[in-house]
């Protein structure tokens, strides 16, 4: 009686560890691919603005679900800049997202949307020292909308002041700057 109890658990165990196994196979797999776009994107908007990647991530427990990056960058920005610079980052992210068919039978919805992603930008002043309101301190775009923040200098635990855009109303103001800039 024991000797079937000692090989059904043995059995058991094997089968686990098969199960196991091959799940790991494709968390690796989704890992790499994941990684690889994540790093991508933000070599490309690194160099493209002048800011460093300092995170990324996201929620891919099962599926992709969500994705994300943070960055830093060592100079203000006023909030058309901003804007300009998040949206670009949102966009770039967006397509890199949706254009990679490795990428693609990871996640969960597709096409990847301006809900499925966020991305985080810290300003600081030149040499590095924080910068408090009336200047951004974060630009961020997460649950479809872009977030401009500005630190409070009597406590850095709230933000002295929270502006939202949606990313339409965003992309909006950018194309009717962009008429402005270069009428017909």
């Amino acid at each position: 009686m024991v000797k079937v109890y000692c090989c059904s658990f043995i059995i058991l165990l094997i089968s686990l560890n098969n199960l196991i196994a091959g799940g790991n196979t494709m968390s690796k797999e989704k890992d790499q691919v994941v990684n690889k776009v994540l790093n991508s994107v933000a070599k490309t908007l690194s160099r493209r603005h002048g800011m460093s990647c300092v995170g990324s991530g996201g929620a891919m427990m099962y599926q992709v679900e969500y994705l994300d990056l943070t960055f830093s960058m060592n100079r203000p920005l006023d909030k058309d800049e901003a804007r300009n610079i998040i949206i670009d980052a949102v966009d770039e992210f967006l397509k890199a997202v949706n254009n990679d068919i490795k990428l693609r039978k990871f996640l969960e919805v597709y096409p990847y949307g301006p809900k499925n992603i966020s991305v985080g930008i810290m300003l600081r002043n030149y040499d590095g020292t924080k910068l408090f309101h009336p200047q951004l301190g974060t630009v961020g775009f997460v649950n479809g909308n872009v977030l401009y923040l500005t630190d409070d200098k009597e406590n850095s635990w709230k933000y002295k002041e929270e502006i939202e855009e949606s990313y339409d109303e965003a992309k909006r103001i950018l194309e009717e700057q962009k008429r402005q800039d270069f009428p017909d």
